[in-house]
């Protein structure tokens, strides 16, 4: 088979097993925060305020999420803003961490007395990307703060930006260290200095996004690279130097560039970070911890994360022995990385499990480690493997392929419900926005109650969010959007009814409109209240 050919297989199965997942996901009720989730659906709203000329004037978190915004708008262009281009963007993010998990099998086979056969490391690639899929298959929990983070990465905010950037920023870096090891020519040295200016790059704009990638790569790497040093691998120190001040570098230029975009971060560092509270820490994950472990996709995910991480402490004890700096990186980050993000946000004091999303990714880098290495197949697969590919054509390989791929999408749609949970929720959405789109009134409703219904709304402003006081609450919404005096309509969703205010002496009996799992209570008149704007 052409290498290309084997290319395209790779790619092809990982998209069928993204398809596999996807299944999974949008019959479940994890499928409210693919598409509804009050986070999830920032892209839309901001894609609908640049739609209709509206300023721009946004309170933000520290992330800013840059990287999945531009990704969106591209989506939103070719499928249209909403449900399509979210499922657009799940399937483009499963895929860019296939091809971040290729990109550091490819560099493991540069490292000295790895085996020589490219299509090794499309199947290395296959096997920690098959792990992520069959984790995916054991989340099915509406929770967003539960520890089932491997199908918040295909949300558009749950930053899949950062976790796909600690993947590549470890392929990069292991890239760069195998180019080391052989002693490049002259003329490749300007591939090792595009090499290590994208490194820098993809540091500094995913800090400028997101700063945690400091702690999820930068740190873990530099690390990493540290061990190796004093292990003299590689022999020569000067490539790990310059990959630590790259990393270093980067970060800084990147935490640099996030105060020219200061005014969209509408909380400081200190609402995430609480030094002095390790205990709300400790309680905070060890209860998510007890959750997550008390369902049976639970305990099968931490069996299987413990295997991988096992897995890498076999990788490094190996690559030491053997001398093979490339292969000893990637898995001291697989391994590293998790430990590094748990103990820093405790001592930190953070409490969203999300913060800790490398300790289900870092791993897949070391089961797509161990299977680069040759000594991984028996004997006998590897004859078997080498009379396949003599005895039977091209053609006749690829016939096979193609049926077994046709069987597995013919499996995975018979298993697929007429109605999905997605469709479900999406019809009562759909039905309060055309309500609300064919009354020329302005309705308020909750945070997580309001925003699915604004993300199908294309003018800003129809729905405004408030807190429990009734005081407008901007959180995550564009603070140029005006704020009236009053509203007519009150809209209220799965997530809990708000409290409404005391309203004036005669006003009439509302009418009440309801769309499955949303209640519209319409007054005719503007008679509720809407307090100052407030993040």
């Amino acid at each position: 088979m052409t290498r290309l050919g084997a290319e395209l297989m790779g790619w092809g199965s990982a998209l069928l097993l993204t398809v596999i997942a996807l299944a999974h996901l949008v019959n479940t009720d994890r499928a409210w925060l693919l598409f509804h989730d009050g986070d999830s659906v920032f892209p839309l709203l901001v894609h609908a305020s640049l739609v209709s000329g509206e300023p721009q004037h946004w309170a933000l978190s520290s992330v800013l999420f840059i990287p999945e915004l531009g990704l969106y708008f591209v989506l939103a262009t070719v499928f249209g803003s909403g449900p399509a281009a979210q499922l657009a963007f799940a399937v483009c993010s499963q895929l860019l961490i296939y091809g971040a998990l290729r990109f550091t099998a490819g560099a493991v086979r540069r490292d000295p007395g790895a085996p020589a056969q490219p299509n090794r490391a499309i199947i290395a690639a296959l096997a920690g990307f098959a792990v992520l899929v069959f984790l995916t298959l054991t989340e099915s929990s509406i929770n967003r703060g539960s520890f089932e983070l491997t199908t918040l990465v295909m949300t558009t905010t749950y930053y899949a930006a950062t976790t796909i950037a600690l993947l590549f920023g470890v392929a990069l870096c292991a890239w760069i260290l195998g180019a080391a090891g052989q002693g490049t020519p002259r003329r490749s040295r300007l591939r090792n200095a595009l090499a290590f200016t994208a490194l820098g790059v993809l540091v500094a704009v995913s800090t400028l996004s997101n700063p945690l990638i400091a702690g999820w790569l930068c740190v873990p790497a530099i690390l990493a690279l540290g061990f190796g040093w004093l292990l003299r691998l590689p022999r020569s120190p000067r490539v790990p130097i310059l990959l630590a001040l790259t990393l270093t570098l980067g970060t800084v230029i990147g935490y640099a560039a996030r105060g020219a975009l200061g005014d969209l971060i509408a909380k400081s560092a200190d609402t995430y970070i609480r030094p002095d509270g390790l205990s709300i820490s400790l309680a905070a994950y060890g209860q998510a911890a007890a959750e997550y472990l008390s369902t049976p996709g639970g305990i099968i995910g931490a069996l299987i994360l413990m295997v991988c991480i096992g897995t890498g402490v076999f990788v490094i004890r190996r690559s030491v022995h053997e001398h093979r700096p490339v292969t000893l990186f990637v898995a001291l980050v697989a391994v590293g990385s998790p430990l590094v993000v748990v103990g820093g946000g405790l001592l930190l004091g953070t409490d969203a499990p999300r913060y800790l999303t490398p300790i289900f990714f870092a791993p897949l880098l070391a089961v797509t480690a161990l299977f680069a290495d040759q000594r991984v197949w028996p004997a006998w697969l590897e004859r078997t493997a080498e009379l396949t590919v003599h005895r039977y054509s091209v053609a006749q390989r690829g016939a096979s392929v193609v049926l077994i791929a046709a069987a597995m999408i013919v499996i995975t749609v018979a298993v697929m419900p007429d109605r999905t949970r997605a469709n479900q929720y999406e019809a009562d959405i759909v039905c309060t926005a055309n309500w609300l789109a064919s009354h020329d009134e302005v309705a308020v409703g909750s945070f997580w109650d309001a925003r699915p219904v604004n993300g199908r709304l294309a003018e800003p402003g129809k729905l405004l969010q408030v807190d429990y006081a009734f005081n407008r609450y901007i959180w995550l919404d564009n603070r140029a959007t005006p704020t009236p005096e009053k509203a007519s309509v009150v809209v209220q969703g799965p997530w809990g009814a708000v409290n409404l205010p005391e309203l004036p002496a005669g006003t009439r009996a509302p009418e009440v409109i309801r769309c499955g799992q949303y209640t519209i209570t319409d007054y005719g008149t503007p008679v509720i209240p809407i307090g100052p704007p407030h993040a």
